[in-house]
């Protein structure tokens, strides 16, 4: 099942019994879009699932075959005990750097042009290491040839600059990375090793607002009137985003807000105490139903129950810890 694969990649990762629950088995539909399975459905039925007709019809005017399932096993949850295991574990460092840069290079975040710059730059260094002078490697003849530039750059930000004019910025702030790294070194005597540089690049990228959201192509016209909109799942609640810029529609949703969802095949609900469209002094009396067509209605509950059952037993540590503090101090005095 599917289930069984994800643990068997966890197990591979050196993650411990338990850890994988922050992994899941995806499919990658022919539009690029990731298809979240569920743990009990065979692999099998995955592998045989036929194209649907319009995706079959696409491949018909291309004289092509269907191709098999691509599937991919992705982090969909993230914690605070993640910083631990990447300095423990290569491979899941590995694992989540990689997958940091495709979210980038697809443009989820919505990064600066400056810190793309900063990013492509740090990316670069984990692949070629260390400025070298005279190194053919660090060449904007050499990024052409190898078509580096949109390799390093996020695909929504490509037509802002020509190709040399990235190809340059990326070089120009490699040297300057390189330069940072080589004094960090020489301070702690210890070579910055690309293991490290990953982590650099995970430090940055999870200053990004959008970093760690499970992101849901949605529809209410009512909320937004041009079509389809972003919801956005992540450890603190829901939020609703423009489907290109990433502007707030609607001020977040936390799980404090939230009295219940649920979800159909056309469609999913959430109830929230939370509404922007009622005066101040009515913010919390009452209780609004939001619906939204999509067909990722069990996704998106699936990626809300995951991340309610850490944000529940956060809240129990944190009411269990304050409860014994107390119950030191009566027993002190």
């Amino acid at each position: 099942t599917v289930g069984q694969l994800v643990r068997t990649c966890a197990s591979e990762l050196g993650l411990a019994d338990g850890q994988h629950s922050s992994f899941a088995l995806y499919q990658i539909k022919h539009d690029g879009t990731h298809l979240l399975l569920r743990d009990e459905l065979p692999i099998s039925a995955v592998l045989q699932a036929k194209p649907s007709r319009r995706h079959m019809l696409h491949l018909t005017w291309l004289v092509q075959q269907p191709a098999a399932p691509r599937l991919l096993f992705k982090k969909r949850l993230y914690v605070k005990a993640d910083e631990a295991l990447m300095n423990t574990s290569a491979r899941f460092l590995h694992l989540v750097f990689i997958q940091a840069v495709d979210t980038v290079l697809r443009g989820e975040l919505n990064v600066t042009l400056s810190d793309a710059v900063k990013l492509a730059s740090i990316q670069f260094y984990v692949r070629f290491g260390p400025f070298k002078q005279g190194g053919t490697e660090f060449t904007q003849a050499f990024m052409k040839e190898q078509r580096l530039v949109e390799q390093l750059v996020p695909s929504t930000l490509l037509a802002k600059h020509a190709e040399p004019e990235w190809a340059s910025k990326v070089l120009s702030s490699h040297q300057k990375i390189s330069a940072l790294f080589t004094q960090l070194s020489e301070q702690g005597n210890t070579f910055v090793t690309r293991d490290e540089a990953k982590r650099t690049y995970l430090k940055k990228v999870a200053k990004q607002p959008l970093y760690g959201m499970s992101l849901y192509r949605v529809h209410n016209p009512r909320l937004f009137t041009a079509g389809p909109f972003l919801l956005g799942c992540h450890a603190a609640g829901i939020s609703m985003m423009h489907p290109t810029t990433r502007d707030a529609l609607h001020s977040p949703f936390a799980f404090a807000d939230i009295t219940k969802w649920e979800y159909t095949p056309d469609e999913f609900c959430v109830w929230s105490t939370r509404c922007d469209f009622l005066a101040p002094e009515q913010q919390g009396r009452h209780i609004v139903k939001y619906a939204l067509s999509t067909k990722q209605g069990w996704e998106i509950s699936a990626s809300l129950h995951s991340y309610y059952k850490l944000y529940m037993n956060v809240e129990v540590r944190i009411r269990s810890s304050v409860r014994e503090r107390q119950a030191a101090v009566h027993a002190d005095a």
